[in-house]
């Protein structure tokens, strides 16, 4: 089984001056996070989330209020059996359970450490209890959940169904129930599926009562701060960030590009933008960095010695 052990995202603030702009990818954060400085556009705002999650005279307030089913756009859609709740800290949200936490860590946090999750009070089916997602054939998506134990489950079974009047299940992941400890530590996955054909794919979970944090259009990097390794969570595409020694080696640049470097408190170091190959010398440590251009994007752990 794979186990993923996370720490509380980072806090990050960006500076907006002389950064390029870039083509933006679809989200479905429901936190209603605003992830646009991580160039993603989140379809999830809080005006979509009050206006179509909740049944016509659905009283405002945050204790227990059951979601419908409900059709978010053209994309993302959900069924409910009934008792399944939006979880999230957000107070503009003005109906919700605010039983989030624990909540996963991003590599980089929501602006304003903004969370949220869909959750499933109960186990998920392929006709009663799902996640919905139009795709078209050879399309990816990727999605941030976690599960909540139920009737003494100690597994969470991730399935990835197809519409057919019979159900086919085309993706499965299996993993140990996620835990939370004292240091408010949680265990979250990250699934990523492609579309055989164009169609409604459906995302649940039987065996323990998932909860739905993200979802993403493309095969993108894993966005889950999952340790202080100096794994590359990168996207397939786009330049190359490294440390060597002393340096900061940024390789195989196309286009315009902008590279921003954080502290692991999320503190904005150094922004710097180029349309050639470079290195630079940098001060020793641990530290996080953000490369963007026309090509990708991708985040990077870096270690200067």
């Amino acid at each position: 089984m794979k186990k993923q052990l996370l720490k509380i995202g980072l806090s990050v603030i960006l500076c907006a001056a002389g950064a390029t702009t870039y083509a933006q990818s679809d989200v479905w954060d429901f936190g209603a996070a605003d992830l646009s400085r991580l160039g993603y556009t989140n379809k999830l705002t809080v005006d979509n989330i009050n206006t179509n999650f909740y049944p016509a005279g659905t009283p405002a307030g945050s204790a227990n209020l059951s979601v419908s089913n409900f059709t978010a756009d053209e994309t993302v859609s959900y069924v409910t059996k009934g008792s399944d709740r939006l979880r999230t800290n957000n107070e503009s949200i003005t109906r919700y359970d605010d039983n989030l936490s624990p909540a996963p860590a991003y590599s980089i946090a929501p602006t304003g450490e903004l969370y949220g999750c869909l959750y499933a009070n109960g186990l998920g089916e392929a006709k009663t209890r799902y996640l919905a997602v139009q795709m078209k054939a050879g399309e990816s998506f990727s999605f941030v959940v976690t599960s909540n134990s139920t009737g003494g489950s100690t597994k969470a079974t991730y399935k990835m169904a197809d519409a057919a009047e019979e159900p086919n299940i085309l993706a499965t992941w299996d993993y140990d129930i996620p835990v939370s400890n004292e240091d408010d530590k949680t265990v979250a996955f990250f699934l990523q599926f492609q579309a055989p054909a164009d169609g409604e794919y459906r995302l649940y979970d039987d065996t323990s009562k998932i909860r739905y944090y993200r979802v993403y259009r493309g095969d993108i990097n894993n966005p889950l701060n999952t340790s202080l390794s100096l794994e590359d969570f990168s996207i397939k595409s786009g330049s190359d960030i490294k440390a060597v020694g002393n340096r900061i080696v940024l390789s195989n640049v196309k286009s315009n590009t902008e590279v921003n470097i954080f502290s692991v408190t999320g503190a904005l170091i150094k922004t710097i933008n180029t349309s050639k190959d470079l290195d630079f010398e940098f001060k020793s440590g641990l530290w996080f960095a953000t490369v963007k251009s026309a090509e990708g994007q991708k985040s990077a752990k870096l270690l200067v010695k």
